[in-house]
């Protein structure tokens, strides 16, 4: 929608003991059972640790996204070759249309200049249904998720909104969202709302979509 990413002791010296009498030799002590268990739980830790810390600073966000269920970073692993279910060019068609497949009462963002182009249902999530839009910035084809509130708490938190975006955006401002690379571009989400309607708009152009946006 979405989102970037993000990201996040070597064993004693002791005597060897050979026959039960010390050697004196300071060669390391093979470690027990219970120390080798250990010592693999911790490096798996580290290890998991760093898997996160990488997926966030290069921009793998599919990790990131299945574990969190975060809305942005589920958003940013579609990217922006997204194809709508329908081509639609007009507003209220699209609203039925979503409507129709999804139940959900949502209009298409409300832009200056864009052209709606098409509008479609994304799955998240094991199958959580998300309305799409797609819309033309400037000759580019943009892709903007929309939920309601009471839609997104109905996820039970398979898909979630981060409180402090979803805060900040509650005063009528757009929160833009780095989410990391793609190929050579940096893919931001744009957050924003329309009354009961929350908009993540995904795009690498993001003040050519910022200036648009109808608040």
């Amino acid at each position: 929608m979405s989102d970037p990413a993000t990201p996040n002791t070597a064993p004693s010296v002791v005597p060897a003991v050979v026959g039960g009498e010390d050697t004196g030799s300071e060669a390391l002590a093979s470690p027990s059972p219970a120390r080798r268990w250990a010592m693999a739980l911790v490096l798996i830790l580290v290890s998991a640790a760093l898997g996160v810390t990488l997926a966030d600073s290069t921009g793998l966000v599919d990790v990131a996204a299945e574990r969190s269920g975060d809305l942005l970073l589920l958003v940013a692993e579609r990217g922006l070759d997204v194809e709508p279910d329908r081509e639609i060019a007009d507003r209220d068609a699209a609203r039925d249309f979503v409507r129709a497949e999804t139940g959900l009462r949502i209009q298409p963002p409300r832009l200056d200049g864009p052209v709606l182009t098409g509008a479609g249902v994304a799955l998240f999530a094991g199958g959580f249904p998300v309305p799409l839009f797609v819309v033309d910035v400037a000759g580019t084809a943009v892709p903007v998720y929309a939920v309601t509130y009471a839609h997104l708490d109905s996820a039970d938190g398979a898909v979630t909104l981060a409180r402090p975006i979803a805060n900040r955006i509650v005063a009528r401002n757009v929160h833009v969202q780095p989410l990391g690379p793609a190929a050579e571009d940096v893919l931001t989400a744009l957050v924003w709302r329309d009354r009961a309607t929350i908009y993540v708009a995904l795009t690498d152009d993001p003040e050519a979509v910022v200036d648009r946006i109808q608040l």
